[in-house]
C-alpha cells in the first residue's frame, strides 16, 4: 500500500507498505479510497502546529477523509458490509497518526456511512469533517423558520454547508463574503451577501436589521480556534425584566 506521510518534525515521502493493518473491532478496515479529502487541519498537522496540543505517532499518514469501498470490518461493526461504498471522517484524537492520503484508510465506524448512489467520489470526500462542522454549528443555535441567522465566513467550505442547511430550516441567512462570492452564496440559499471589503459589517447589519438578528455563526473566528472545537455559535438570550 501506498501512503502520503509525515515520518516526523521533517518532510514528506510517499512510503510503499505491505499489506493492510489490524483491523481494530469497531472500525471499518481497508476502506478502498477512491478519493481523499483535505481540510485547513491538515495544513496544521503537516506543519507540526498540532504537535504541542495533541500527541503524534510517526510515520504520521495525512489527511481526515475519504470516500471509498469497504475492504472489511472490525467483528464490533453493524450496518456497514465488505463491498460497501461509504465516505467517512478519521477522527481527530491522539495518538494522530491515521490518514487518508493512501491507497487504503482505516476509519472509525461511528465516523462512516454509506454513500448515497447519486453522490460523486469527490463530492464524497469532501463532505465529512466540514459537513460536520456546519452541522454543528446549526445545531447550536438551533435556528427556527423565519429567524435571521448572520454567518461571517460563509464563503469557506464549512459556510457553503451552513448556509444550505440554515436556509433548508427556514431562517434568513445574512452571509458575510466578497463581490465575487455573491452569486454563489445567494444561488446556497442566502438572503443577503455583506461585502466585509466595503464597510463595517456590523453596521451593513444594523442597517438592515435594525431590530437585530436572531443568531451569529462565526466561522471567521472558528479558523483561529482549536481544530478539535466547534464554531463559535450563539443566540442571544432574550431581555429580562
Amino acid at each position: 500500500m501506498k501512503s502520503s506521510e509525515r515520518a516526523g518534525t521533517g518532510g514528506h515521502r510517499l512510503r510503499g507498505l505491505a499489506g493492510l493493518p489490524l483491523i481494530p473491532h469497531d472500525f471499518i478496515g481497508g476502506d478502498h479510497a477512491r478519493t481523499a479529502g483535505l481540510n485547513a487541519i491538515d495544513n496544521g498537522i503537516a506543519a507540526g502546529m498540532m504537535a504541542e496540543m495533541m500527541e503524534h505517532a510517526y510515520p504520521l499518514v495525512l489527511g481526515r477523509d475519504a470516500a471509498g469501498v469497504v475492504e472489511a470490518t472490525g467483528p464490533g461493526v453493524t450496518g456497514i458490509t465488505s463491498g460497501e461504498e461509504v465516505f467517512g471522517h478519521v477522527l481527530l484524537a491522539p495518538p494522530i497518526q491515521a490518514g487518508t492520503l493512501a491507497e487504503y484508510a482505516l476509519l472509525p465506524a461511528a465516523g462512516t456511512a454509506p454513500k448515497p448512489a447519486g453522490l460523486d467520489w469527490v463530492t464524497a470526500a469532501a463532505l465529512p469533517l466540514a459537513g460536520a462542522a456546519a452541522s454543528a454549528a446549526v445545531d447550536a443555535v438551533d435556528p427556527r423558520p423565519g429567524d435571521v441567522v448572520l454567518l461571517v465566513g460563509a464563503a469557506g467550505g464549512v459556510g457553503s454547508y451552513a448556509i444550505q442547511l440554515l436556509a433548508a430550516k427556514g431562517a434568513t441567512v445574512l452571509a458575510t463574503g466578497t463581490p465575487g462570492d455573491t452569486e454563489r452564496l445567494k444561488g446556497l440559499g442566502a438572503a443577503t451577501v455583506l461585502d466585509y471589503t466595503a464597510a463595517s459589517v456590523a453596521d451593513q447589519v444594523r442597517a438592515s436589521y435594525p431590530g437585530g438578528i436572531d443568531a451569529l455563526i462565526d466561522l471567521a473566528r472558528a479558523a483561529r480556534w482549536p481544530a478539535h472545537s466547534a464554531p463559535p455559535a450563539t443566540r442571544p438570550s432574550p431581555p429580562t425584566a
